[in-house]
């Protein structure tokens, strides 16, 4: 009898622990994402005097954000995996510094960006650099639109607290496989493209201020009414050379059917 019970439990707790092993297989628990994916992140109509910072790998969109005031900090930093940033109607300066720190209105730290984005936004006045994408990676970048700018109640203060400065503060660009600047602002700041920045594409009436440093960086050089003639079905590069001895670059600006072939297909 007492075989028999005990082996009636035996039983039962062996069909318990298989039962319990059945349900365990067949409704796995769910995973979290794996921590480099994130949510997209949309900010909207903020005012700061404080940094930000953007480091989540994520679509980030900025929409009327304001960020002044700051003192030997860049009014938004840039670090890290991020898939995009887009920045609307943004605006970030008014960027101090004691010494010779190196302030910027927007900056990039060990960034790798697959995408960045400004339209219609104002970078200005800003002790170190307007904008640096100098220390990270990138890979197209489109400036369109937007004002950079140093003014000149900013520089008379900036050169009095700081008598070892030659020249107003920079905007720069480095290490982008495919950078656009079109129809933007410069005043009283030299844009320096460097040599590790593959393809550049530039529009607009005033382009004095931006240099090319290197022969090999692939050009082109595009106004309105090339477009125009795109839409029309007849895309043409921009004809105008630049001499090695303008601010523009070290070398005339180069264009070639390739580029023709794709502004084509892009106006179709």
């Amino acid at each position: 009898m007492g075989f028999a019970s005990n082996l009636c439990r035996y039983l039962h707790a062996a069909a318990a622990l298989l039962t319990l092993g059945l349900l365990t297989h067949s409704a796995p628990a769910k995973t979290a994402a794996p921590p480099d994916e994130a949510p997209p992140i949309h900010l909207k109509n903020e005012q700061h005097n404080t940094q930000l910072v953007l480091n989540q790998n994520a679509d980030y969109l900025l929409e009327n954000v304001n960020i002044t005031g700051l003192t030997d900090y860049a009014a938004l930093t840039l670090t890290g995996p991020i898939n995009s940033i887009t920045l609307r109607n943004c605006r970030f300066g008014d960027i101090s510094m004691p010494g010779e720190g190196h302030s910027a209105a927007v900056q990039a730290m060990g960034a790798s960006i697959r995408s960045f984005t400004a339209t219609d936004s104002v970078f200005y006045d800003a002790a170190g650099e307007l904008l640096s994408l100098r220390n990270g990676t990138f890979g197209i970048v489109t400036i369109e639109h937007c004002a950079f700018r140093n003014s000149e109640s900013f520089l008379k203060r900036l050169y009095h607290a700081s008598p070892w400065r030659k020249s107003p503060p920079l905007t720069e660009f480095y290490n982008i496989d495919h950078l656009e600047l079109l129809d933007n602002e410069f005043e009283n700041t030299t844009i320096i493209i460097h040599s590790s920045v593959k393809t550049v594409v530039l529009r607009g009436s005033d382009l004095s201020h931006v240099q090319v440093e290197s022969p090999d960086t692939q050009v082109l050089r595009m106004d309105l009414r090339d477009l125009d003639e795109a839409s029309d079905g007849v895309a043409t590069a921009a004809k105008a050379a630049v001499a090695p001895s303008t601010p523009m670059a070290a070398s005339a600006l180069k264009s070639d059917k390739s580029w023709v072939d794709l502004f084509a297909l892009l106006a179709q």
